[in-house]
């Protein structure tokens, strides 16, 4: 075993929780023209996605009489330059509604935003919807509702797509060396290599070459549990590049 990478990295229903818990606003269609964008928003353990929006808003216009069908889309976009900056494409497809338990759906919004409550306890009208999720898919391919209900969020994110910027903007050497741990032709084609998501499992990198631009992994020893392991494991990763590149 020579240390290069193997393939790997999180399930399509992990993908699609980190997304949607992650994702800094939804779009939410539901029949008719237009789509509401939903900035304040959480995933309750069962996959339930929790929306704050305005009480006089075209959303609770349309829940008032009962659930409606509706799509909800998001996406996980890598702030490092490139090409194609989306990640992960979600779409889910289900039932919008008042929510019946206010303090559950405050309860995880606060959850999901642990360092702004401000955001959730407003001071303005506002009312609670629920979308109780029927149908999943990631990058146009469907997953099952079971899987989506039983995975959970990457527990790094979102401080992994914050590193994977920061190495970019500060260890571009680092990442190259990285970069040996991929196959030959990679390696060889390459003209600039940058870490594009971090995951619990290892990094994604974006490689250009003269050929285009395409994705490849690099696979943690072991899969981190929490942020704090996150430097021990690039650190890890590093080390096998470095000891590649002398021998």
């Amino acid at each position: 075993m020579d240390g290069r990478a193997e393939r790997g990295g999180p399930g399509a229903a992990e993908r699609a929780r980190t997304v949607l818990a992650c994702a800094p606003a939804l779009d939410v269609v539901v029949d008719g023209p237009g789509t509401d964008v939903v900035a304040v928003h959480a995933v309750q353990l069962d996959g339930t996605l929790v929306l704050l929006v305005p009480a006089d808003g075209s959303l609770v216009c349309r829940v008032a009489a009962g659930p409606v069908p509706c799509t909800v889309h998001a996406a996980r976009v890598t702030s490092v330059p490139s090409p194609d900056r989306v990640v992960d494409r979600v779409a889910v497809r289900g039932l919008v509604r008042l929510e019946d338990d206010v303090p559950a759906g405050i309860d995880a919004l606060l959850t999901a935003h642990p360092g702004d409550p401000d955001v959730v306890l407003r001071p303005d009208a506002s009312a609670l919807l629920r979308v109780d999720v029927r149908a999943v898919a990631v990058d146009g391919v469907p997953i099952s509702a079971g899987e989506y209900a039983a995975a959970a969020c990457d527990p790094i994110a979102p401080t992994g797509d914050r590193l994977a910027a920061h190495l970019a903007a500060v260890y571009s050497a680092e990442v190259r060396d990285l970069a040996s741990l991929l196959d030959d032709a990679t390696v060889r084609a390459a003209r600039s290599v940058a870490p594009i998501a971090i995951d619990r499992f290892g990094i994604t990198l974006q490689v250009l070459s003269a050929d285009g631009f395409r994705r490849a992994r690099l696979d943690f020893p072991v899969a981190v549990r929490s942020a704090d392991q996150l430097w021990v494991a690039i650190h890890a990763l590093h080390l096998r590049a470095t000891r590649l590149n002398r021998s």
